[in-house]
């Protein structure tokens, strides 16, 4: 419980902390143009509470104390400061505030006379701010880019950018940016002799700003108001708009714009010939100079002497932070040591008794791999001579087999001889029956019965032969089983006919024995034999029976 309640205390507090740090940074970046030495020394005090280098409170208080150093001339350390924010803020991808700190360095270089590096400033600015996307942003650049212009006297390039960044203003209808454009305008159409212009721009400059409520510019735009009637030579007005600002000076505590509004107010009366008058305004102004003078050097001091103190006591600090970590490096190197120590001891313990178990592991493994490999050459030569007489039973099966096998195939090969012969007794038969019938029409009719008769005991003898080819053929395909599978497969267009005659032609019988059989002729043979080659797709000099004979 008591953890608890401390972590919820330590974040409590730790949020307080943070938000006091917030309204510090928000009243230093609002009021430091009014109260610098506030602003100051808040904008200081986040920054040196901030230990985490990359934190954005250290970025933000760093801007602000840049923008004040370069304010009161101190452009080294001015630039420092940015660029230590400009480095923050890129590295955390805040690239608003990035391009706010990479503007105000161009700014400090273009005031040291350094216009190369603070264009490339402003450049990098205006790019960073197009990747962003931001309207108000890419306008701000614009116009830091057309303040650059005006300073160098080149006032069309300036109008050129003040007026892209004023539209891009009123596009997002940022009436901050458009006042600080509208006075930007003014100050170049003044600077041009153009007094109409710069009026107008002026005129909405101070209407914008009392809007907004910044009362320090806009008393400057009453004073450049007031400034333009001068230059136009219309005293009363000229008077009436300087007296105001002067007024407004004096209630808000502006001191740099009452010494302006007097200075301007002894040039309207020096033009009018009222020199009485303008000597008490210009010695008016001079007592503010004195006063400001005096000010800014006793502020200027007392910043220096603060700023040499907190960097004493920074460097103090980091110095203890510094002894601090080495103390506690040392003690962590100790605590190292020691647990490394123990941890070496643990471990040398620990891998000589797991060394002893393996060792017991290796010895047990060892006897049962011994009594295994016994048991195993014990089986194994029990299995040697139980295979060995395996294989001395299925040689004598396969011999028996093999004998069984040749005496079918003498057989089979008995048979189909005898088939053959059947088949050329029968078909010699036949061709003896036709020469018969042939003596029959030759023959006297008295002769004719017994010539008959004979026939027809020759015919009823070959009945008996009248299966002796399909005997054939079933003892052939048990001599030669996928004979005729594997004709038909490879050609499938062989008639019945083409395979009795590859049937023959396989047995190797000669020309004369084949005619017989097939009842034909030697020259029809030949035909048939011719025919069969071309559908064997046998080239000229193959041989017919050898192919057959392969097949």
């Amino acid at each position: 419980m008591r953890r608890i309640i401390a972590i919820i205390f330590i974040v409590a507090f730790g949020g307080l902390i943070s938000s006091a740090q917030n309204q510090s940074l928000q009243y230093a970046s609002q009021y430091y143009e009014i109260k610098p030495d506030t602003s100051f020394f808040l904008a200081k005090s986040v920054y040196l509470k901030q230990k985490d280098s990359l934190s954005l409170d250290r970025a933000k208080s760093a801007q602000i104390l840049g923008i004040m150093l370069y304010q009161q001339g101190a452009f080294h350390k001015s630039a420092a400061y940015l660029l230590e924010s400009a480095d923050i803020y890129e590295k955390r991808e805040v690239l608003q505030e990035y391009v706010h700190s990479l503007n105000w360095l161009g700014a400090v270089n273009q005031y040291g006379k350094q216009f190369e590096l603070a264009w490339q400033y402003y450049d990098h600015a205006f790019h960073i701010a197009n990747e962003v996307g931001d309207s108000s942003l890419i306008a701000a650049c614009l116009g830091w880019k057309g303040h650059y212009y005006e300073k160098i006297s080149i006032p069309d390039s300036a109008l050129v950018l003040q007026k892209r960044a004023l539209h891009l203003f009123e596009l997002v209808n940022d009436q901050k940016g458009m006042a600080r454009i509208y006075d930007n305008l003014g100050s170049v159409y003044e600077d041009e002799g153009t007094y109409d212009s710069a009026y107008y721009y002026f005129s909405m400059s101070s209407l914008l700003n009392h809007r907004l409520g910044n009362m320090n510019s806009f008393v400057v735009n009453i004073n450049n108001l007031g400034d333009i009637f001068r230059k136009t030579e219309k005293w009363n007005k000229a008077l009436i708009y300087t007296d105001s600002a002067l007024r407004l000076a004096d209630r808000y505590e502006l001191v740099y714009q009452k010494r302006s509004a007097y200075r301007d107010m002894a040039k309207i009366y020096s033009a009018m010939g009222l020199h009485e008058k303008a000597n008490e305004a210009l010695e008016a102004a001079y007592d503010l100079n004195a006063r400001i003078f005096e000010e800014s050097n006793a502020r200027r001091l007392t910043q220096l002497q603060a700023l040499y103190e907190m960097e004493r006591k920074e460097s103090r600090i980091l110095a203890l932070e510094r002894e601090k970590d080495q103390q506690s490096f040392l003690k962590m190197m100790f605590v190292a040591i020691i647990a490394l120590v123990l941890t070496i001891a643990i471990l040398v313990v620990s891998q000589q008794r797991m060394r002893i178990q393996k060792n017991k592991q290796i010895i047990k493994q060892n006897k049962k791999i011994h009594d295994t490999r016994q048991a195993l050459t014990t089986a194994e030569l029990k299995n040697a001579l139980l295979n060995e007489d395996k294989l001395k039973a299925e040689l004598e099966n396969k011999a028996l087999l093999e004998k069984k096998l040749r005496e079918d195939l003498v057989t089979k090969s008995q048979v189909l001889t005898s088939h053959t012969l059947q088949l050329i007794r029968k078909n010699n038969f036949l061709e003896n029956l036709k020469d018969e019938l042939r003596e029959i029409q030759k023959a006297d009719k008295k002769d004719r019965g017994q010539i008959v008769r004979r026939i027809v005991a020759s015919i009823n003898q070959s009945f008996t032969q009248d299966e002796d080819w399909k005997e054939f053929q079933k003892v052939f395909e048990q001599i030669h089983p996928e004979f005729y599978t594997r004709l038909q497969a490879r050609y499938p267009e062989l008639s019945s006919s083409d395979l009795r005659l590859c049937a023959l032609l396989k047995l190797n019988l000669n020309s004369t024995d084949i005619a017989t059989i097939l009842g034909i002729s030697l020259d029809s043979l030949r035909v048939s034999r011719y025919r069969l080659r071309k559908k064997l797709k046998i080239e000229n000099g193959g041989s017919l029976s050898a192919t057959l004979m392969e097949s």
